[in-house]
């Protein structure tokens, strides 16, 4: 607390104690509140994330997806809940903006975290996870085999052996979204792969078995929304326009048809 602060309120608490003088009674207790004291700069910034929280929108749905016999896809049993039709599990959901906003771009408020990806049975698992970046991922092999985890990818560069037990931390200091996953290998055992996706904001969700999604507390604005599923080399594209405190639901159904390598007709 600076000197004019201290001066104001000795000032205002001498007039309160001279004003009960003056008729013959006790002077009230003098309490310093928000109102006589000027808010913090730290104060300030928890006001505005509060505001900003209370201004943001919803963004849920499912992510649903839709056999073709023709066009059989081969992942389809580790993904899809039913035969022909159902939930897509292991789908990444991220916004992207189209407008110039800081509050969405440089929103870096949360911690670090550290994730978990296995590998056991000769896969990874989990296969696919989002991350923000500067978090960390823990790197651990179940299995009594020799593993390899090693990375090609741009934003993080890596290659580690682990043998059963052994663990290896990685951080993730780079984001590079939707569009450049670290793509994840085992040197042993080609058939393994992972993916891990880095984001600079918060708004990305990885589907569960019931294939649903929800993104809370987004500023408003344009943005595409963006459904990658790397195993599966499946994108949906589709953009929005966010109004504060409004929910916007959207369920979007993929097939065949939204492969990634996939032409036009």
């Amino acid at each position: 607390m600076n000197r004019a602060i201290i001066l104001r309120s000795t000032a205002i608490g001498l007039c309160l104690v001279v004003g009960a003088m003056a008729h013959n009674r006790p002077a009230p207790p003098f309490h310093a509140t928000a109102a006589t004291l000027p808010q913090s700069n730290d104060a300030l910034l928890v006001v505005q994330k509060e505001r900003q929280r209370d201004s943001g929108a919803l963004i849920e749905g499912t992510i649903t997806y839709e056999r073709d016999r023709k066009r059989s896809w081969r992942y389809q049993r580790y993904y899809v809940k039913g035969r022909s039709k159902g939930p897509l599990a292991e789908a990444v959901v991220a916004l992207s903006p189209l407008d110039r906003n800081p509050v969405f771009s440089k929103n870096r408020f949360s911690k670090p975290r550290t994730h978990s990806v296995d590998q056991k049975d000769f896969r990874f698992t989990p296969e696919t996870i989002a991350i923000r970046a500067g978090d960390r991922v823990k790197f651990s092999n179940s299995d009594g085999a020799l593993h390899n985890v090693f990375s090609p990818s741009k934003i993080h560069r890596f290659d580690v052996n682990l043998r059963k037990g052994n663990e290896s931390i990685q951080t993730f200091d780079r984001a590079g979204g939707t569009a450049e996953p670290a793509r994840l290998r085992c040197a042993f055992h080609a058939s393994m792969q992972a993916w891990i996706y880095v984001f600079d904001h918060p708004h990305y969700q990885v589907t569960k078995v019931d294939g649903r999604f929800q993104l809370k507390n987004v500023p408003p604005g344009r943005y595409e929304l963006v459904m990658a599923h790397p195993a599966g080399e499946l994108k949906v594209v589709k953009q929005l326009t966010v109004t504060a405190g409004k929910t916007i639901r959207l369920d979007v159904r993929v097939s065949p048809d939204n492969k990634v390598e996939s032409k036009p007709k």
